[in-house]
């Protein structure tokens, strides 16, 4: 059978009523990725786009998609724009194909990619404030649901990650071309960022309903000068855990701003305010903001690096990557947020 034979036979099997019968349209390689695969499937109501993800060792995987689910309604009927997926003809969330969950989801087109202006880094916040204010108000019986799951992707030490960074950084310095270059500037982050880490270890945090990744790539705009939020996406992240990782990821997302230091003192700035004045932040909590993201990302970040030597090669894909991972942007936001000082590394 062909790719596009199975997914017209699980279309018509659970969605019969979301597909018109038309030939689906396998989406290229930037709109999926090496873990799951989407496809475009018209309908007369509207396209819908068919996601594919691999679960054959994760036995808590259909109880996941269930809650998540039941968390999307949840948001849904407070105003944000999320999608819930189409539940199939029995009523689940997801079909299930050799091993792979099935969720259809409708489509939604907006501004490819975005742009960091002003206008939309403002709005993007905004965006972003709103989605971690309705998860702390979904029901309780979700988050013990979710916190009494294993997490889809464990979090990794941090401090083995340092250690690492050190230890790879001499072969970055040799290596004479732009990935090592690259490499030897990103280690010496990592190396720099050990100070602030030291600040993630003093943080033990209540679990709440965390989104895990609401950044650029899962706040969906329109174009033009005044974008509006289309959908908020990337809920596959979801878990109980700590809050404040959606709150650094959206801090990060401000300090990414592209035109100037300025720009981005004031981004960061209205984000400070309006997460303190929601009472999403309390007094004080800025400083463990870049600590919790360092700690999620710096094994991230430091894997790639080894990669990369090891490997020799990297790509616009990778470049890409390392731009949203960069350890040393996160020490300065972390500098602008709280006035402290961070020591130099190497």
């Amino acid at each position: 059978m062909t790719e596009v034979a199975r997914i017209r036979q699980l279309l018509g099997r659970h969605w019969p009523g979301h597909w018109n019968g038309l030939p689906p349209q396998r989406l290229p390689r930037w709109a999926a990725s090496t873990l799951y695969e989407t496809w475009l499937a018209p309908g007369d109501d509207g396209a819908h786009v068919l996601t594919l993800r691999g679960h054959h060792d994760d036995s808590w995987a259909e109880t996941r998609y269930a809650l998540r689910r039941r968390v999307l309604t949840s948001c849904q009927s407070r105003g944000l724009p999320v999608l819930p997926p189409v539940p199939t003809t029995e009523g689940e969330p997801v079909a299930w194909l050799d091993g792979l969950a099935a969720e259809l989801t409708p489509a939604v087109k907006g501004a490819v990619p975005n742009q960091f202006a002003p206008p939309q880094v403002d709005v993007m916040i905004t965006a972003a404030l709103d989605l971690r204010e309705g998860l702390d108000e979904v029901p309780p019986e979700l988050l013990r649901g979710l916190a009494a799951i294993p997490a889809a992707s464990p979090a990794r030490d941090w401090r083995a990650a340092v250690v690492r960074a050190r230890h790879l950084l001499p072969a970055a310095e040799r290596r004479p071309d732009v990935w090592g270059w690259t490499a030897t500037s990103v280690l010496r982050g990592v190396l720099a960022a050990g100070p602030v880490l030291a600040t993630a270890a003093q943080r033990r945090p209540p679990a709440s309903v965390v989104h895990g990744a609401p950044h650029d790539d899962n706040v969906l705009l329109s174009g033009g000068r005044e974008p509006q939020v289309l959908a908020i996406l990337g809920f596959d992240e979801l878990h109980a855990g700590d809050r404040l990782v959606d709150l650094s990821v959206i801090a990060d997302t401000a300090a990414r701003v592209r035109v100037g230091e300025t720009a981005r003192r004031r981004a960061l700035a209205q984000f400070l305010a309006r997460a303190l004045g929601r009472e999403l932040l309390r007094e004080g909590e800025e400083r463990f903001l870049m600590p919790v993201l360092l700690a999620r990302t710096v094994p991230v970040v430091v894997e790639l690096m080894s990669r990369l030597l090891r490997e020799g090669v990297g790509g616009p894909a990778l470049a890409d990557r390392l731009d949203r991972l960069d350890p040393m942007r996160k020490v300065n936001v972390h500098q602008l947020l709280t006035g402290a000082e961070v020591q130099p590394c190497c």
